[in-house]
């Protein structure tokens, strides 16, 4: 590996529970898409799903299973990325604020840095939820709004989940050395960072509903993230309509790191001149764009 951070890849699959009937049949519905495209989905009975997973509660009346779901650590994978990046080249600023652009006659010039002016012919924003502020000094108002989640993670001394285990209220995924991560809270409209006792308390809830021993586990800590979603739940991906060469990226919602390497593919090629390997015409970034009075430098 290029960076030699060990991202803590693990494909056992993700079960997705079904708690009431309306939940059973949208999972055959789910299902039914799954496998059209090509994908693996299992229905599965209350009583397999708990074969397969023994923590799981009587509450659990159903659910899919699939077997190719893999997950990663989220902060090695980003930290993997940026020290790949680092060997291949680049150079790394942290804690530096972007707050323009340069232009000139019609093209991409530069960034307006808290640390002074930084020039390139393309440039891609990657702001997640604060990509609408700095895109507004330019004229641009994408549909877009923070959304805040919050998690928590516990230790078992003894592994209760083999598998990723998901539902309307919770999710739970197991790491290495017994941790199990508990998530995610969806509070829209809000860029405070705080953990709330209400938000963890409804995760806690919901959790044990599901695996009720998790209740007899070692609390280890809670933190939260915001998120952008868009108006219509899909990402933004392309080059500004009006100015050659800078691109958008974001409006991942909760699949930002699911989707980080083909989003990193999508727009290599587009910087590049090539067609990516995949249509990417719904997620065009004019498809809401409302023009506003653009900051010009």
């Amino acid at each position: 590996m290029t960076s030699g951070i060990d991202i803590e890849l693990v494909k056992k699959g993700m079960l997705r529970l079904a708690l009431t009937d309306w939940e059973q049949q949208e999972h055959y519905r789910i299902s039914e898409i799954h496998k059209q495209n090509g994908e693996l989905a299992e229905l599965l009975t209350g009583k397999e799903a708990r074969k397969r997973e023994p923590a799981l509660s009587n509450e659990v009346i159903g659910a899919m299973y699939l077997e190719k779901d893999g997950q990663v650590a989220a902060p090695q994978l980003a930290l993997g990325f940026l020290k790949s990046a680092s060997a291949l080249g680049c150079v790394i600023k942290e804690n530096v604020e972007v707050h323009s652009f340069h232009f000139s006659n019609g093209k991409i010039t530069g960034v307006i840095t808290s640390e002074g002016d930084f020039m390139s012919s393309n440039v891609v924003v990657t702001g997640g939820a604060w990509s609408e502020k700095l895109l507004m000094k330019i004229g641009l108002q994408l549909k877009m709004y923070p959304v805040k989640g919050e998690c928590f993670s516990v230790r078992t001394e003894v592994p209760l989940l083999s598998r990723t285990i998901f539902t309307p209220g919770c999710y739970l995924v197991p790491k290495k050395d017994g941790r199990i991560i508990i998530g995610a809270t969806v509070i829209p409209n809000t860029f405070n960072q705080q953990v709330t006792l209400e938000g963890i308390f409804s995760l806690m809830k919901n959790a044990k509903k599901i695996v009720p021993s998790i209740s007899q586990s070692e609390w280890e800590r809670a933190w939260t993230g915001i998120r952008p979603q868009t108006a219509d739940g899909l990402p933004y991906l392309g080059e500004h309509p009006d100015y050659k060469g800078l691109f958008i990226a974001t409006g991942h919602f909760r699949n930002g790191i699911l989707l980080s390497p083909i989003t990193g593919e999508v727009m290599a090629d587009l910087i590049e001149g090539k067609s990516p390997s995949i249509d990417i015409s719904p997620f065009r970034v004019d498809r809401s764009i409302r023009k506003t009075n653009p900051i010009m430098r």
